[in-house]
């Protein structure tokens, strides 16, 4: 079974103010271009289920071993920043009602990232003979993935590609198994990690592979230096692992979070699928529905009984 899974925040982001749309005094360029991009996943990947995972608020576990955790520095936002961050939300809340029309499973677990839920959902399902699992984000935490059993793939919308793991060791100079090492020394500023101050990109890919992986090169005094500071600060890289890391999500949570709603008549479906068109102006969809139709109700007559509904 080949199951697709999108990062839902990921993908309203990268639809979010490209180049608003307005409709009837709607901003709608988030899900015009979520539900294209959905669309051309689906038919694409010719999956035979797909789900959507939303984010549910920063992880309290996260917070409670590091407070700064995704903390941004406060300002006050102009007028116009408050005008897109009121804009931002509301077609997310849209974009979800949409998706729920177009009978797309859906899950957000409240208190739960959705890489975490993401991860729980494969690691679930991964030991089900002949399963598949194609992810689309373009959040680099999700290579942690390419060190499973050969049943993840990862799409970039940023590359238009395929991440394998050779293009992961080619660009960071590392073994697959030691990304999470390697970033928690360097740090993630998306995320407020800091790392290990002093140890940059090029000291980390030669702590990963000299000390860590245990292949004994030659060390300079440079490289006594940044080992020193490892050592010194080995606490903190032990910190740093497990919030990069992630974390378990009880699968009632999962369960508990799923939303959305199927109908089982296709011409109820298909009216739906219409009326949401009309409703936000996309005459674009509405002048060749077949082919905007035709990988939404592929996917709807697929496996109609999916543990992911």
């Amino acid at each position: 079974m080949k199951i697709l899974l999108i990062d839902g925040n990921n993908l309203g982001w990268r639809g979010f103010g490209q180049a608003p749309l307005t409709y009837d005094g709607m901003r709608t360029e988030m899900i015009f271009i979520g539900l294209n991009m959905i669309r051309k996943y689906i038919a694409d990947f010719e999956p035979d289920d797909c789900c959507i995972v939303w984010d549910g608020g920063h992880d309290s576990r996260r917070k409670k071993l590091f407070p700064q955790y995704k903390e941004k520095k406060k300002r006050e936002l102009t007028e116009v920043e408050e005008h897109e961050k009121d804009a931002f939300f509301w077609q997310l809340k849209e974009f979800q009602k949409v998706l729920s029309s177009f009978e797309i499973p859906q899950i957000r677990c409240k208190g739960r990232e959705a890489d975490d839920v993401i991860f729980n959902i494969i690691a679930n399902h991964k030991s089900a003979p002949g399963s598949e699992f194609i992810l689309v984000s373009t959040d680099k935490d999700f290579y942690q993935l390419l060190d499973c059993p050969k049943n993840v793939r990862i799409y970039s919308p940023g590359k238009k590609k395929e991440v394998a793991v050779e293009d992961v060791e080619k660009e960071f100079g590392i073994p697959i198994e030691h990304y999470v090492d390697y970033k928690a020394m360097v740090g993630d500023p998306s995320d407020n990690l800091p790392g290990i101050t002093g140890i940059g990109p090029v000291a980390a890919k030669w702590l990963v592979n000299n000390l860590i992986c245990g292949t004994g090169g030659n060390a300079t005094k440079s490289n006594m230096r940044i080992i020193d500071l490892l050592h010194i600060n080995i606490k903190t890289f032990k910190l740093m692992c497990e919030l990069i890391r992630f974390m378990s999500v009880d699968p009632k949570e999962i369960e508990t979070g799923k939303f959305g709603t199927r109908t089982h008549a296709m011409a109820g479906y298909q009216e739906r699928i219409l009326w949401v068109l009309e409703k936000y102006g996309f005459d674009r969809f509405l002048d060749k529905f077949e082919w905007f139709f035709s990988p939404f109700e592929i996917l709807w007559r697929k496996n109609e009984k999916s543990n992911l509904r």
